[in-house]
């Protein structure tokens, strides 16, 4: 049912009014918003969840044979053509004269006060070509808390789901209906894999499959001629703190240095 939905989405988006022009797209829906950079590697960069943000980065990179061996984040195939058909779902394409990467995010956000929100992420990569392209494709991904990251994978070995614990709770699964699971996976420093995406030639990740950290996934695929790849999966918070009570505290003081002043001024 995920992956019907998912579809009706990706259908409805990609036919929706014109190409906009700005480079940041906000999402909202219920007690969520969310903020997405398209022009750099930043990718989802915000996801407030009753006002807490929950989400330091999750963004998308690729490599293939004529881009050379090392990763390069999926801003850098051309600039995005995106469309936004409500406020909490857009679409957005990168073109290439050999392959098209379109992202398409939806965001679902729940009662206020419940700490718990959604966002459903399709991925399709076209090969434009009338030949076979190998292609990898990697996901980041670092939310904020420093909780545990347990990476799970299916029968066959192949990473399909991400479960953190901590201070809130946060999943991402596969739909393995439609989509294939990851070849390669780790956890570990968030600037350590960044490094290693933007610098590090055939770049792996290799595990670990848990620790405290963000975590990165790799899809090895040959793309058939003129074929496509589609990666569909869900993320799903809950258990989000309320605002820290430093805040409240912080108010409190502020209010009484403008008594205080305001009694010496009387």
């Amino acid at each position: 049912m995920g992956w019907f939905a998912g579809a009706g989405l990706i259908c409805q988006v990609l036919s929706f009014g014109s190409p906009a022009s700005a480079q940041i797209v906000t999402l909202t829906s219920g007690n969520s918003s969310s903020q997405i950079n398209l022009g750099s590697q930043a990718g989802m960069f915000n996801w407030s969840i009753d006002g807490v943000n929950v989400l330091n980065q999750q963004a998308f990179w690729y490599s293939t044979p004529a881009a050379g061996a090392t990763a390069h984040s999926i801003d850098t195939i051309s600039p995005p053509s995106f469309t936004q058909p409500n406020a909490s779902s857009f679409s957005a394409t990168y073109a290439s004269a050999s392959f098209n990467v379109t992202t398409v995010y939806s965001l679902v956000g729940q009662a206020p006060g419940s700490g718990t929100a959604d966002v459903t992420e399709q991925i399709k990569i076209q090969n434009n070509t009338a030949g076979s392209l190998p292609f990898n494709f990697f996901q980041f991904a670092n939310f904020a808390g420093n909780g545990n990251v347990v990476l799970g994978q299916n029968s066959h070995g192949f990473f399909n789901e991400a479960f953190i614990t901590g201070a809130m709770i946060v999943t991402e699964n596969l739909d393995t209906g439609i989509s294939p699971g990851a070849n390669d996976g780790a956890v570990g420093d968030p600037t350590a894999i960044l490094l290693q995406l933007n610098g590090t030639p055939g770049y792996t990740p290799s595990g670990p499959d848990s620790g405290q950290g963000a975590w990165a996934l790799e899809w090895e695929r040959t793309i058939g001629a003129n074929g496509s790849l589609i990666i569909s999966k869900d993320l799903n918070v809950s258990g989000v703190p309320e605002p820290p009570a430093w805040s409240l505290v912080s108010m409190g003081f502020l209010a009484l240095g403008a008594v205080r002043q305001y009694r010496r001024g009387k």
